[in-house]
């Protein structure tokens, strides 16, 4: 098993917005991956901060991600300029 962390500051009041697109967007693409596991992303209360942790069969599986893009603009629309 392989873990990847991402950790994200987020626009100001633009949690509810990550929220969305990581159910709609990211999540159904992370699934779709090969040797893609499951998924967790920690909120802190009160802030813009976001960390996520994916698990991945194997190490190449999740490091693949690491020079492509899930979603189009999503962190564009979710981080501060």
């Amino acid at each position: 098993m392989f873990a990847r962390k991402v950790s994200l500051l987020l626009k100001p009041g633009s949690v509810a917005k990550f929220s969305l697109l990581m159910e709609t967007e990211v999540i159904p693409k992370l699934r779709k991956q090969n040797g893609f596991q499951d998924e967790v992303t920690f909120l802190t209360p009160g802030r813009d901060a976001v960390f996520g942790i994916s698990f991945w069969e194997k190490a190449e599986h999740g490091r693949s991600l690491q020079s492509r893009h899930l979603s189009s603009g999503f962190e564009d629309s979710v981080r501060p300029d």
